[in-house]
């Protein structure tokens, strides 16, 4: 695949996933109040430039992470050339539009560029032997820790950059990769059907492997497009798996418990709003879920 097609593709993929933009707004702030705990004063031309950075890394680490999707035409690219050229260019494109010194910002791509290779080198080797009927929630999350986990990472030093000060980042690390790992574990409720149906691990899918009758009658509900044209994904998992629904919410609260407050609060005002989110984007039951997830959004994104 030539620089050209590649370059191409990845801007549709940015016009694209731009469509996605309320969603990573809605997450990034749940980052946002780290910025001034790592001593960037509220108010300040450093922390305007943090909070856009936190949310174009979220944008671009949901792009990055889509890529890897097994129906993806960058899944079946050479390590190479995901890495330096799609990734060189993904990150251009988000970070131009951030008034910062070219140094700092060549700094912060070369580390996301870093951490993404990371994740895929992460990916490729647990795609290896994955299998998607059979693997269990803790391999699953072992992977998420060594993929999605470094989004969290990168966060942290891209602000410690911006705040220029030498300080022990550890603790908002460890913080950060918690909360990465809950976000994950609501975006896996709402995905488990198209995850499995393309053989990408979702952690809501792997626990089903500790109920095998309720996995099975979610494996036949999955495969009944009248079901997935009238029911949200919690509904079908209310009504199909309701014990592994169950002990998946309180691993998501367990996890959620030892994060700051203002995180916590957001993972679990976030999870109660999951049961209005619908498979199929154009389904009538979809429109209601924009209307409801509007609101939520008003309320709780605050980016410049």
């Amino acid at each position: 695949m030539t620089s050209r097609v590649v370059l191409s593709s990845i801007h549709r993929s940015l016009e694209i996933k731009r469509g996605q933009e309320p969603t990573s707004m809605l997450y990034s702030s749940a980052f946002l109040p780290v910025i001034e705990r790592m001593g960037i004063r509220k108010g300040s031309d450093k922390e305007k430039i943090a909070r856009k950075l936190v949310h174009s890394i979220l944008q671009y680490w949901f792009m990055a992470d889509a890529m890897l999707d097994k129906d993806s035409v960058y899944s079946k690219m050479d390590e190479e050339i995901l890495t330096q050229n799609i990734q060189d260019a993904l990150n251009s494109q988000l970070f131009n539009d951030i008034n910062m010194p070219l140094e700092i910002k060549r700094r912060i791509e070369e580390m996301e560029i870093d951490a993404r290779r990371k994740a895929y080198v992460a990916h490729s080797e647990f795609m290896a032997k994955f299998n998607p009927s059979t693997s269990p929630f803790e391999e699953v999350l072992e992977y998420r820790i060594d993929t999605t986990g470094l989004f969290g990472e990168t966060i942290v030093d891209a602000l410690n950059i911006v705040s220029g000060k030498k300080q022990d980042v550890a603790t908002f690390k460890d913080e950060m990769l918690n909360a990465s790992l809950c976000l994950q574990m609501l975006d896996d409720l709402v995905d488990y059907v198209s995850d499995y149906r393309k053989e990408d691990p979702n952690l809501f899918y792997a626990l089903t492997s500790e109920n095998p009758t309720e996995r099975t009658k979610l494996k036949i509900a999955s495969a009944n497009q009248f079901i997935l044209d009238t029911k949200r994904p919690y509904e079908i998992a209310q009504v199909y798996a309701p014990n592994t629904l169950l002990s998946y919410i309180r691993k998501l609260e367990s996890m959620s418990s030892n994060l700051p407050p203002y995180m916590k609060k957001f993972i679990l005002d976030t999870l109660a709003t999951i049961p209005y989110v619908s498979f199929t984007p154009n389904s009538s039951i979809d429109r209601f879920n924009r209307s409801e997830m509007k609101k939520i959004i008003a309320k709780k994104t605050k980016v410049d």
